[in-house]
């Protein structure tokens, strides 16, 4: 099963916020729209990840890696403190706060003193992989004994093939080695500029750092990043907006909500003004911090909230993939295919 980055976790298919096409409906409001209201007035279902919503209440945009649940956004907060996207841009910087210590992987945006902090400091890597502001496991210390996470390149695939699943001895300190990310990640965007034949997703790049750290009986993970990449639609209503409302100096504006940040401008690929293209240079700050307890069986990772992942160690190194069912809600899942060095 292909999954949503962190976290990524996770898209749906929807109108980006204000935007909207056809006869104007009615002035929306509680007593006429049982779902929610855009920002032009028009009644929207509520049910998608850029118009989430209910009872008439305004629509809003979870975050890249959450899904809209019951007219609720879910999975916006991962597992660790902080938002999705890390509240700031992914703990303070996109690579995740300061190069050694200090907030180190997510700082106080993504749960108080969660993988940073003063209390272990610098090498040590902070107080807990999930802290005392939102670990669920909690009080399970994320070592850096052997030096900080370095710095690795993003790669993007239609499908991230894993190894075949082994099994095999989890507990030690793991530093992630490489990140395999699924084009799916940017499915909202697309279909809320028209799809994939109105819109493109081009320039794709990032990096991340982080680690796992396992017990006998919890896990502790501490990563962060961000994708840079570059959007270009001519969707007519992504482009101009609709009744003069929207359009492509809005959208930022639109995708903040949904964690993503950057500018858009009406451009041709020479440099010269258009009004039918609408290009932008886009980022997706990631940021997870968690302490969970887990279960193996066979050759799959279970955690107490139903989530699961597949992985096989060998030697010194681990790769794992994300199989938690879509029945499972409120989690912001890994995308991809991860490879762990043992440390």
């Amino acid at each position: 099963m292909r999954k949503m980055f962190w976290f990524v976790a996770a898209l749906a298919v929807g109108s980006v916020v204000g935007f909207a096409c056809g006869t104007p409906a009615p002035k929306c409001s509680v007593a006429s729209c049982a779902g929610c209201c855009s920002t032009d007035g028009t009644c929207q279902a509520g049910t998608t990840g850029m118009a989430c919503g209910s009872q008439g209440n305004a629509c809003v945009a979870c975050a890249l890696t959450g899904s809209c649940v019951a007219g609720v956004c879910m999975g916006g907060s991962g597992t660790g403190g902080g938002s999705t996207a890390g509240g700031s841009a992914a703990g303070g910087s996109a690579a995740g706060g300061s190069a050694a210590g200090g907030s180190a992987a997510g700082g106080s945006a993504a749960g108080g003193s969660a993988a940073g902090g003063s209390a272990a400091g610098g090498t040590a890597g902070g107080s807990t992989a999930g802290g005392s502001a939102g670990g669920t496991g909690g009080g399970m210390m994320l070592m850096f004994d052997a030096g900080m996470p370095a710095n690795v390149a993003i790669t993007f695939a239609a499908n991230c093939n894993a190894s075949q699943p082994c099994g095999g001895a989890l507990p030690g300190l793991w530093h992630y080695q490489s990140f395999c990310v699924e084009d799916a990640i940017f499915s909202r965007l697309l279909n809320a500029c028209g799809g994939a034949t109105q819109t493109e997703i081009l320039n794709r790049s990032g990096t991340a750092r982080g680690a796992i750290f396992f017990n006998a009986t919890q896990m502790g993970r501490s990563v962060s990043g961000a994708v840079d990449f570059s959007l270009s639609t001519v969707n007519s209503t992504c482009v101009n907006g609709f009744m003069g409302i929207g359009g492509c100096t809005q959208l930022p504006t639109l995708l903040a909500q949904a964690g993503v940040t950057g500018t858009c401008a009406l451009a041709l690929a020479d440099g010269g003004a258009s009004s039918t293209t609408c290009t932008c240079d886009l980022t997706f700050p990631f940021n997870d911090q968690a302490t969970e307890d887990y279960t193996t069986a066979g050759n799959t990772i279970t955690t107490p909230r139903g989530r699961t992942f597949d992985y096989c160690v060998q030697g010194q190194s681990m790769t794992y993939e994300e199989t938690t069912p879509a029945s499972v809600t409120g989690i912001a899942r890994d995308p991809g295919v991860s490879t762990l060095a043992k440390q």
